[in-house]
Protein backbone atom coordinates (compact mmCIF):
# COMPACT_ATOMS: atom_id res chain seq x y z
CA UNK A 1 0.00 0.00 0.00
CA UNK A 2 2.52 2.13 0.96
CA UNK A 3 4.75 1.89 -2.32
CA UNK A 4 1.37 2.49 -4.38
CA UNK A 5 0.66 5.79 -2.59
CA UNK A 6 4.10 6.67 -3.21
CA UNK A 7 4.13 6.24 -6.99
CA UNK A 8 0.92 8.15 -7.57
CA UNK A 9 2.44 10.90 -5.92
CA UNK A 10 5.66 10.56 -8.07
CA UNK A 11 3.25 10.23 -10.84
CA UNK A 12 0.75 13.67 -9.49
CA UNK A 13 3.73 15.93 -8.73
CA UNK A 14 6.00 14.97 -12.27
CA UNK A 15 2.37 15.80 -14.23
CA UNK A 16 1.97 19.25 -12.12
CA UNK A 17 6.36 20.68 -12.43
CA UNK A 18 5.85 22.67 -15.55
CA UNK A 19 8.13 21.82 -18.61
CA UNK A 20 12.03 22.89 -18.90
CA UNK A 21 11.62 26.68 -20.79
CA UNK A 22 14.37 28.69 -22.72
CA UNK A 23 14.30 32.29 -24.56
CA UNK A 24 15.41 32.63 -28.10
CA UNK A 25 17.23 35.85 -28.66
CA UNK A 26 16.44 38.37 -31.14
CA UNK A 27 17.68 37.65 -34.52
CA UNK A 28 19.27 33.93 -33.49
CA UNK A 29 18.54 31.57 -35.62
CA UNK A 30 16.82 28.12 -34.97
CA UNK A 31 20.55 26.48 -35.35
CA UNK A 32 22.05 28.89 -32.75
CA UNK A 33 18.86 29.13 -30.37
CA UNK A 34 19.13 25.02 -30.08
CA UNK A 35 23.22 24.83 -30.14
CA UNK A 36 22.85 27.20 -27.37
CA UNK A 37 20.72 25.21 -25.20
CA UNK A 38 21.99 21.79 -26.35
CA UNK A 39 22.78 19.65 -23.52
CA UNK A 40 26.66 18.92 -22.26
CA UNK A 41 27.90 16.07 -23.77
CA UNK A 42 25.14 16.22 -27.02
CA UNK A 43 25.84 15.77 -30.61
CA UNK A 44 23.21 17.33 -32.47
CA UNK A 45 21.71 14.54 -35.75
CA UNK A 46 20.22 15.49 -38.77
CA UNK A 47 19.02 19.29 -39.46
CA UNK A 48 16.92 21.46 -37.36
CA UNK A 49 13.50 21.79 -38.64
CA UNK A 50 10.94 24.34 -37.78
CA UNK A 51 7.13 23.55 -38.66
CA UNK A 52 4.09 25.17 -37.03
CA UNK A 53 2.62 21.76 -37.48
CA UNK A 54 -1.53 22.75 -36.75
CA UNK A 55 -1.81 25.37 -34.07
CA UNK A 56 0.14 29.35 -35.18
CA UNK A 57 3.49 29.59 -33.80
CA UNK A 58 7.17 27.95 -35.42
CA UNK A 59 7.86 24.55 -33.49
CA UNK A 60 11.45 23.78 -33.51
CA UNK A 61 12.02 20.09 -34.25
CA UNK A 62 15.71 18.75 -33.34
CA UNK A 63 17.47 15.13 -32.86
CA UNK A 64 20.56 14.75 -30.46
CA UNK A 65 22.67 11.76 -29.51
CA UNK A 66 24.26 11.99 -26.05
CA UNK A 67 25.49 9.03 -23.27
CA UNK A 68 22.68 8.30 -20.96
CA UNK A 69 21.33 5.90 -18.94
CA UNK A 70 18.75 3.37 -20.57
CA UNK A 71 16.77 1.44 -18.05
CA UNK A 72 16.08 -1.57 -20.12
CA UNK A 73 19.78 -2.76 -19.60
CA UNK A 74 20.63 -3.37 -16.46
CA UNK A 75 24.07 -2.68 -15.85
CA UNK A 76 25.12 1.31 -14.96
CA UNK A 77 27.45 1.73 -17.82
CA UNK A 78 26.13 4.66 -19.98
CA UNK A 79 25.44 3.69 -23.59
CA UNK A 80 24.63 6.30 -26.80
CA UNK A 81 21.41 7.14 -26.61
CA UNK A 82 19.10 9.04 -29.30
CA UNK A 83 16.52 11.88 -28.53
CA UNK A 84 13.86 14.14 -30.21
CA UNK A 85 12.94 17.31 -28.91
CA UNK A 86 10.59 19.58 -29.83
CA UNK A 87 10.52 23.50 -28.73
CA UNK A 88 6.90 24.84 -28.51
CA UNK A 89 6.63 28.74 -28.28
CA UNK A 90 4.35 30.47 -25.71
CA UNK A 91 2.02 32.09 -28.36
CA UNK A 92 2.38 32.63 -32.06
CA UNK A 93 4.61 36.02 -31.67
CA UNK A 94 6.70 34.33 -28.22
CA UNK A 95 10.51 33.83 -27.72
CA UNK A 96 10.12 31.52 -24.60
CA UNK A 97 9.88 27.98 -26.01
CA UNK A 98 9.10 25.00 -23.66
CA UNK A 99 10.94 21.71 -24.55
CA UNK A 100 9.71 18.14 -24.54
CA UNK A 101 12.16 14.99 -25.06
CA UNK A 102 11.38 12.04 -26.37
CA UNK A 103 13.96 9.19 -26.45
CA UNK A 104 14.09 7.03 -29.22
CA UNK A 105 16.43 4.30 -28.68
CA UNK A 106 19.31 3.73 -27.23
CA UNK A 107 22.63 1.46 -29.07
CA UNK A 108 25.85 -0.07 -26.92
CA UNK A 109 28.80 0.21 -29.09
CA UNK A 110 27.10 1.47 -32.50
CA UNK A 111 25.93 4.39 -34.24
CA UNK A 112 22.84 5.59 -33.80
CA UNK A 113 21.40 8.43 -36.45
CA UNK A 114 18.67 9.92 -37.75
CA UNK A 115 18.46 9.42 -41.70
CA UNK A 116 15.56 11.72 -42.16
CA UNK A 117 12.91 13.41 -41.03
CA UNK A 118 9.97 14.77 -42.91
CA UNK A 119 6.73 16.41 -42.39
CA UNK A 120 3.39 14.47 -43.87
CA UNK A 121 0.21 15.21 -43.70
CA UNK A 122 -2.56 12.21 -42.21
CA UNK A 123 -6.00 11.17 -43.24
CA UNK A 124 -7.45 14.23 -41.49
CA UNK A 125 -4.93 16.72 -42.96
CA UNK A 126 -2.84 17.29 -39.64
CA UNK A 127 0.90 17.91 -40.34
CA UNK A 128 3.44 15.29 -38.38
CA UNK A 129 6.53 14.48 -38.36
CA UNK A 130 8.18 11.46 -40.12
CA UNK A 131 11.50 10.16 -38.54
CA UNK A 132 13.79 7.99 -40.03
CA UNK A 133 15.93 6.35 -37.35
CA UNK A 134 19.10 3.95 -38.29
CA UNK A 135 20.95 1.84 -36.03
CA UNK A 136 23.90 -0.56 -37.00
CA UNK A 137 23.75 -4.12 -35.75
CA UNK A 138 26.37 -6.76 -36.04
CA UNK A 139 25.29 -9.96 -37.38
CA UNK A 140 28.54 -11.57 -37.21
CA UNK A 141 31.94 -11.21 -36.65
CA UNK A 142 32.03 -9.12 -40.32
CA UNK A 143 28.96 -8.37 -40.76
CA UNK A 144 27.39 -4.74 -39.67
CA UNK A 145 24.36 -3.87 -41.25
CA UNK A 146 22.10 -0.48 -40.91
CA UNK A 147 18.57 -1.48 -39.40
CA UNK A 148 15.73 0.71 -40.05
CA UNK A 149 12.53 2.06 -37.34
CA UNK A 150 10.12 4.91 -38.15
CA UNK A 151 8.50 7.35 -35.43
CA UNK A 152 5.63 9.87 -36.26
CA UNK A 153 6.05 12.87 -34.18
CA UNK A 154 1.81 13.90 -33.50
CA UNK A 155 0.81 17.08 -32.12
CA UNK A 156 -2.13 15.73 -29.24
CA UNK A 157 -2.88 19.46 -28.10
CA UNK A 158 -1.98 23.14 -29.24
CA UNK A 159 1.44 22.69 -26.53
CA UNK A 160 1.79 18.41 -26.36
CA UNK A 161 3.38 16.37 -28.39
CA UNK A 162 3.86 12.26 -28.39
CA UNK A 163 5.66 10.08 -30.13
CA UNK A 164 5.33 6.68 -31.18
CA UNK A 165 6.95 3.79 -33.65
CA UNK A 166 5.27 2.47 -36.34
CA UNK A 167 5.41 -0.48 -36.40
CA UNK A 168 5.33 -2.74 -39.65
Amino acid sequence: MKYLFVTLFVLLISHCLPAQTFEKNKKESADDFVKRILPENAFIQFKVLENKFNTPGKKIVFFYRKPAMDSTINDSVKINCMFANVLVPENETSAKYSLQTFKLDCNRGYNVTVDDAIFEKDKDKKIYASILFAQLNRKSTALIIKTYKTFHLKQSSENNFTIEEVKE
